[in-house]
């Protein structure tokens, strides 16, 4: 989504990863952390690779944001 729109609108994108661990997940309204990624810009020459092989792009930006939690 966000290589598409900055694609589409010439705009400056940030992805931030989100996760979330539940201490007791099958207890109502038990404790939940939520942890956030630091911004993760993309760059013109992921857009560009975009434009030409959207799947590719598409790959090495999840393994971008695969090394963010390795």
């Amino acid at each position: 989504m966000a290589l598409g729109a900055m694609q589409k609108y010439n705009c400056p994108m940030n992805i931030v990863c989100c996760g979330l661990n539940y201490y007791a997940p099958w207890k109502f309204r038990s404790s939940v952390v939520v942890e956030f990624s630091k911004p993760m810009t993309i760059t013109e020459e992921d857009v560009k690779l975009y434009v030409n092989a959207k799947r590719k792009a598409t790959g090495e930006l999840l393994e971008k944001i695969k090394l963010i939690f390795d």
